[in-house]
């Protein structure tokens, strides 16, 4: 059996949910793992609140962390109205669902009355094994609003048939509307998918990381802006529920479908840890090449330096948790204005430095240090606080690479100016 999966955004929101990272990850893997198919449906029937640049955001989240859909993104279900009320009039006709108040609703209650929906009642998850669900824990329900508009259920039943979905996975939260829709399946003749439920992605706090809560950092565009690699946010997310059987200090996206199994994911849920996320991103960071930096760094501010990127690098990119936090240290050596120091005594020691600093006649980084340790003994001031004064009076930036270092990606008559304060 061919595997088919998919990923179905509601592109209502702000954009691509850690969460939705997830489900999409999983089912890619698993999709990748059987050499399948992983699709991708918009789930856009909130016509209100669905707008093109959520969606954007959705599709550039996933590109960004390489995944990409095994076809061209073409099915919306905004576009599928004809196909969901063709469906609900031949239920109504069937005596299987009503009009009532304009929308068309399942007649559970009446349904469930005969034997042959009783296995619906009956969920066998790929995570969490056997799950039963009372009767009377379902009511009828709408498959039809009064808009013409198709309900989540109804249209999800009906898309993943018309799309050949077979393996489902999703969070743990639409168990109850695996019933609901395995009930749908039984009422169509339609055979139904594999169903693989999640946990759900908690907060540090145990709270659940809900998708309409306020926070900074939440959706991937925010991670993204953070710093944060593409690498190192899959990697992360692909740990939130799963565990390789070789869990390597990077582990690659071609690592985790040779590894992936949904019967491995575990039934706790798991806690959204940002410091193990940044542990993860330092990983990735270390492992960047000085040409991926460049391109990174390109991408973000425009013109680079080459030379001086060149210089850094060595030395600060096993200090730098994320990407932006390298381009603080490149911003430290591209100073265009001449700082006004108020402080009298943090003026005066820069300028001294600079004094001291003139006299040497090849500038490099051994000569560089060299006049700073001297300055540093007669005038009893650590190495620390020196190179803390010019971070703080000259750079203003939040990083700069080891002082020898910043002053040698500066040049000699940039260093110069500069203490000349």
């Amino acid at each position: 059996m061919n595997v088919v999966t998919r990923f179905a955004p509601s592109p209502t929101g702000k954009g691509l949910h850690i969460g939705g990272l997830r489900t999409a990850l999983y089912n890619y893997l698993w999709a990748m793992k059987n050499k399948g198919q992983f699709l991708i449906r918009v789930d856009d029937t909130d016509e209100k609140r669905s707008n093109e640049e959520s969606l954007a955001d959705i599709i550039d989240s996933l590109s960004w962390c390489g995944i990409k859909p095994s076809k061209k993104i073409n099915y919306f279900q905004s576009k599928k109205k004809e196909s969901y009320r063709f469906y609900a009039n031949a239920l109504v006709n069937m005596n299987k669902a009503y009009v009532e108040n304009g929308c068309v609703k399942l007649s559970v209650k009446k349904l469930i009355e005969n034997e042959i929906y009783d296995s619906c009642f009956d969920i066998i998850d790929g995570v969490l094994g056997p799950v039963r669900f009372n009767k009377n824990q379902i009511e009828d329900f709408v498959i039809l609003k009064q808009d013409g508009n198709a309900t989540y259920n109804f249209a999800t039943v009906l898309d993943d048939k018309f799309m050949n979905v077979n393996y489902v996975m999703r969070g743990q939260e639409h168990l109850i509307n695996t019933v609901k829709q395995k009930i749908l399946h039984v009422c169509l003749k339609m055979e139904p998918p594999n169903y693989i439920h999640m946990p759900v992605i908690l907060n540090q706090d145990g709270s659940k990381m809900s998708k309409r809560q306020e926070s900074d950092m939440i959706n991937v565009s925010d991670f993204r802006k953070a710093g944060y690699l593409p690498e190192a946010i899959v990697h992360f997310v692909s740990l939130l529920g799963w565990t390789p059987k070789n869990n390597k200090p990077l582990l690659k996206l071609s690592d985790m479908v040779e590894q992936f199994d949904f019967r491995k994911i575990r039934k706790t849920n798991p806690r959204f840890d940002i410091k193990q996320l940044g542990k993860i991103n330092k990983r990735w960071m270390s492992n960047e090449t000085v040409i991926s930096i460049k391109y990174k760094i390109k991408k973000t501010l425009g013109e680079i330096n080459h030379d001086k990127i060149d210089i850094i690098y060595p030395h600060v990119i096993n200090k730098c948790k994320t990407i932006n936090d390298f381009i603080e240290n490149y911003k430290s050596v591209n100073i265009n204005q001449k700082p006004v120091i108020k402080d009298e005594s943090s003026r005066k020691e820069l300028s001294n430095l600079g004094q001291l600093l003139a006299t040497i006649d090849m500038w490099d980084r051994e000569n560089i240090i060299e006049v700073i340790k001297s300055y540093s003994e007669l005038s009893n001031r650590s190495m620390f606080d020196i190179a803390n004064n010019i971070r703080k009076n000259l750079t203003h930036t939040k990083y700069i690479p080891p002082i020898d270092v910043f002053l040698c990606a500066l040049g000699r008559q940039q260093s110069l100016n500069l203490l000349k304060v």
